[in-house]
C-alpha cells in the first residue's frame, strides 16, 4: 500500500511529462559524429583489429559462464586458458572449486571428461567436437580469437564501410558466397570489436557482442562476451573475473590424456564419415568409436 503522503496524481504527472516532450522534444539517443581522422577503407579497420589482436597471445582467466538453450540452462565457474593459434583449455568448477568437467585441445587433438564418469571423449579438434563441449560452434582458432576479443571472418568477396553514429563505431559489411554476409562494429582508435553478426539470406545465424573493456597490462580486453545462435535458441555469456594476459602457459595444459581407468570414446569429425546426402549441423553429435584406456 502506498503511503498517503506519496499517493500523488501520477496520471497527471505522466500527462504533464508527455506534454512537455511534445512541446520541447524528448531526448533522443546520442548520435556520435565520425572523428576527424576516421579511417575510410574497410581493409584499414580490419588491419587495426588484426594488429591489436596479434599482441594478445596467451590468456589465463577465471570466468563465469551462463548458457541458455533448448536443453535448459547451465551456469558454472570456469578456468580458461587460451594460446594462439588454436590451443584451449576449459575446466568447469563446482561452487567449492572442485573439478566438474574439462576440455583440453592443442589445436589438433582434444580430450574431454566429467568428474566421476567412466567415459572420456577424444578426437580431432574440428568445430563439431570443440563446439560440442565448449558450447561455441567454432574451430579452435576461431574460439581462441573470440576469447581475446576478435571475431571469425567470413570468406568475403566484397566489403563496404560506413560510420554508425548510433553505435559510435565503424560498421563493416562483408559479402560472401551463398547469400552469406557479415556486419562488424569496430571502435575508432582502439580497434575494439564491439559486435559481429553473420547472416544468411538476411537472417542472423550467429551474433557476438563484446563489452566491459578494461586494460590488462598494456592491452585492452573485453570482460564480457555474449554469443547468440537464434536458430538453436542458444544464448551464452562469458564474464571474466581474474585475468592474466601474455603470461607463460605450459604445453601440458592443452594435451591432457584421458584419466586411467576411463573408457575412451573417439568422436569422428564430419569429414571422417562416409559421404551422405545430408549435411549435419555444426555441433550435432558425430559418430563415435570406442576403445579402452587403462583397462
Amino acid at each position: 500500500m502506498i503511503p498517503r503522503e506519496l499517493d500523488v496524481d501520477w496520471r497527471g504527472a505522466l500527462v504533464t511529462l508527455l506534454g512537455a516532450c511534445l512541446l520541447a522534444g524528448c531526448p533522443q539517443s546520442a548520435h556520435v559524429s565520425a572523428p576527424a581522422d576516421a579511417l575510410t577503407a574497410p581493409a584499414d579497420v580490419l588491419r587495426m583489429v588484426a594488429e591489436q589482436g596479434a599482441r594478445k597471445q596467451r590468456l589465463i582467466v577465471e570466468a563465469r559462464i551462463s548458457y541458455y538453450g533448448d536443453e535448459g540452462a547451465r551456469k558454472a565457474k570456469a578456468i580458461i586458458l587460451a594460446r594462439r593459434p588454436a590451443a584451449i583449455h576449459v575446466s568447469a568448477l563446482s561452487p567449492t572449486d572442485d573439478l566438474v568437467a574439462m576440455l583440453a585441445s592443442d589445436g589438433e587433438r582434444f580430450t574431454s571428461f566429467q568428474r566421476g564418469s567412466e567415459v572420456c571423449y577424444a578426437g580431432r579438434s574440428c568445430p563439431e567436437n570443440v563446439g560440442r563441449f565448449s558450447l561455441f560452434p567454432m574451430e579452435g582458432s576461431q574460439l581462441v580469437n573470440v576469447l581475446f576479443g576478435g571475431v571469425p571472418l567470413i570468406a568475403a568477396t566484397g566489403s563496404t564501410m560506413t560510420w554508425d553514429g548510433q553505435a559510435g563505431a565503424y560498421r563493416l559489411d562483408l559479402t560472401g558466397a551463398q547469400q552469406l554476409t557479415q556486419r562488424i562494429w569496430v571502435a575508432h582508435g582502439t580497434g575494439d570489436v564491439r559486435r559481429s553478426e553473420v547472416l544468411r539470406a538476411g537472417v542472423v545465424q550467429i551474433s557476438l557482442a563484446f563489452d566491459e573493456f578494461k586494460p590488462v597490462g598494456a592491452e585492452r580486453l573485453p570482460h564480457r562476451i555474449d554469443m547468440k545462435v537464434p536458430e538453436r535458441n542458444v544464448d551464452l555469456r562469458v564474464t571474466y573475473r581474474d585475468v592474466e594476459l601474455n603470461t607463460d602457459v605450459d604445453d601440458g595444459a592443452f594435451a591432457i590424456p584421458c584419466p586411467d581407468g576411463t573408457h575412451t570414446q573417439t568422436l569422428l569429425c564430419y569429414d571422417e564419415q562416409p559421404a551422405t546426402d545430408d549435411t549435419p549441423e555444426p555441433v550435432e553429435l558425430a559418430p563415435i568409436t570406442d576403445d579402452t584406456h587403462g583397462k
